[in-house]
């Protein structure tokens, strides 16, 4: 697992953010966020991972039991990111911050 985070890092150069607009620190390192989940068939791939730090990835397994379709939502923008392996950008985080408004309206 740390191999494939490791790529990941490499390719979309977080600068201290996950994809979900969480800092990195030493007590809120990255981890690797499964898309499709292990258990429903999924893999340890780049197409199939994201980063996300500690706090972002119980954010969103927390976001997954309160709001799926939310969280599919998001799953669908980091698919959308995984295709142009190019870092986000701004316009990529105002989506993200774009559907997690929906979750503060609720």
């Amino acid at each position: 697992m740390k191999d494939i985070l490791k790529l990941l890092i490499l390719i979309y150069l977080p600068d201290k953010i996950d994809w979900l607009g969480f800092e990195r620190s030493k007590k809120n390192p990255y981890t690797y966020h499964h898309l499709i989940p292990l258990r429903n068939g999924g893999e340890t791939t780049k197409n199939n991972g994201c980063i996300l730090t500690l706090q972002g990835h119980k954010f969103f397994n927390e976001l997954e039991q309160r709001n799926p379709e939310i969280a599919k939502e998001l799953n669908d923008l980091f698919k959308k990111l995984n295709s142009t392996n190019l870092p986000p950008t701004e316009e990529y985080f105002k989506k993200v911050e774009n559907i997690l408004m929906k979750v503060k309206r609720k």
